[in-house]
């Protein structure tokens, strides 16, 4: 297997997203049944996954995630894929560049749920897209209409990151969603 180029081939790429899925997979597995904490990380830093790099390529980690939550999906997990919001104050508020966009990228993405397709109704009922805070945490409650409204069973943060400045800061947003999840599990790639 060759490293050398990017963005690496299909297969190449595919072999990564196979390993990071059954690792995660077998991971909430150990953490439903209590033998290893919810709080867990992902770190994939072949060049085009590392932010820091200049062949950095947002769409790798996004395919990633999307094999990730598939084989979530396919064990009848719900799970909430969050990207932090805007932070800061005033004219110094705003988004990590390298997650620009990305909200609405996955929203474009092909998961293959639509009618008569492989995922056929996955987003919306397994898969819910949402930020960083205790506010995006979805616990099953039952609506003013009488339906019922299921909670999340996995959270996936992508590349959570602070920017400069006290107001900019992951940490608080990103304390109070690990709080608010309990018990789930809850995933921070890269």
């Amino acid at each position: 297997m060759f490293l050398n180029q990017v963005p690496h081939n299909r297969y190449v790429r595919r072999y990564f997203y196979d390993m990071a899925a059954t690792a995660t997979l077998n991971a909430v597995e150990l953490c439903s049944k209590g033998k290893i904490s919810n709080r867990m990380k992902i770190t994939s830093m072949f060049p085009e996954m590392n932010p820091s790099m200049d062949s950095y390529r947002i769409g790798t980690i996004l395919e990633m995630i999307r094999a990730i939550t598939i084989k979530l999906v396919e064990q009848n997990l719900r799970v909430r894929i969050s990207v932090q919001q805007s932070m800061g104050v005033g004219i110094f508020t705003g988004v990590p560049k390298q997650l620009n966009g990305v909200p609405k990228l996955l929203q474009l993405m092909d998961w293959q749920s639509e009618e008569g397709e492989e995922n056929e109704g996955m987003v919306g009922n397994y898969l819910n897209f949402g930020a960083i805070g205790a506010d995006h945490v979805i616990n099953e409650r039952i609506r003013e209409d009488g339906t019922k409204v299921e909670q999340d069973d996995v959270f996936i943060l992508i590349a959570p990151q602070s920017m400069i400045g006290v107001d900019s800061s992951i940490i608080g947003p990103l304390s109070e969603m690990a709080d608010a999840v309990g018990d789930r599990p809850i995933i921070l790639i890269n």
